[in-house]
């Protein structure tokens, strides 16, 4: 049997869920997004004389770099709808709706600063100019 208090805490919850639901079905996103992967395509007409193949895989690392940039814009969006949200709730309430929908996606977040920040994405912008540096080097 569920208390008084775990009844408000659903209600409150549920209803900042809708809330949200609402806020984002009417949020305009910027035109540019979702980036487009025309470009990848592109890349693979392109064929390099220095290196066999090379095309495919600047194609497949400016996709997933695509892919990580969608992905991390869509989750600011959701940053910005919660706050919204937020704002509409006193402290206790705004941390208890924070703690339960949004404190995850600090860690997801923190992962794609990791993914964008290695290496690879830097080598790979080094391959798209032609500025191959260490042959060598496993990417």
């Amino acid at each position: 049997m569920e208390s008084i208090e775990a009844k408000i805490e659903k209600k409150k919850l549920q209803d900042a869920y809708l809330y949200f639901l609402d806020e984002r079905e009417s949020f305009k996103s910027p035109s540019e997004f979702p980036l487009s992967y025309n470009f990848c395509e592109l890349i693979k007409e392109k064929k390099w004389k220095s290196v066999p193949f090379i095309e495919i895989k600047i194609s497949e690392e400016l996709r997933e770099t695509i892919n990580l940039l969608n992905f991390w814009h869509y989750n600011l969006i959701n940053w910005e709808i919660w706050l919204n949200v937020l704002e509409k709730y006193n402290e206790h309430d705004a941390w208890l709706i924070l703690y339960n929908f949004t404190l995850y996606r600090t860690k997801i977040i923190n992962l794609m600063n990791l993914i964008l920040n290695f290496d690879l994405v830097g080598d790979s912008l080094a391959v798209a100019k032609g500025d191959f540096g260490d042959a060598t080097r496993s990417v």
